[in-house]
């Protein structure tokens, strides 16, 4: 971990384990924003998009210090507003119906993801996935 609820000597220690390959995972919060400099990351897990488009640009910068001929993995997990809808009356069985509304962080990492070189991408919805495992 590489927190605030550390240490700063322990913190900063775990962080160089990691650069140096010692550790194979990192969790990370906001003290990676500025001025972090990770080589050979090729994956990465981002909460969220917050705060603004520079916080965003900051992060997603972890990894775009590959060589050209490498590629990087981001997986953005991006919350959705979901409300339980009213039963029409002409629904027998009466199960509940949602709807899903996007977060203004989920417009964030879409124009973050516009401005930059993405060779391949896909979009994962559990609802999906939920569906698909009955």
């Amino acid at each position: 971990i590489y927190s605030g609820l550390i240490t700063k000597k322990q913190a900063n220690q775990n962080f160089n384990d990691f650069k140096q390959g010692y550790l194979r995972y990192l969790g990370v919060c906001d003290k990676v924003d500025r001025g972090a400099n990770i080589e050979g990351l090729d994956l990465a897990i981002l909460e969220t998009f917050y705060g603004s488009d520079t916080k965003a640009t900051q992060r997603f910068g972890r990894l775009m210090r590959l060589r050209p001929d490498e590629m990087a993995t981001v997986y953005i997990l991006l919350p959705y507003y979901m409300r339980e809808d009213k039963p029409k009356k002409d629904d027998p069985d009466q199960n509940p119906k949602y709807s899903v509304q996007e977060t203004q962080q989920v417009e964030w990492a879409r124009n973050m993801l516009r401005s930059t070189v993405i060779k391949s991408y896909e979009v994962w919805d559990y609802r999906t996935v939920k569906e698909n495992k009955k």
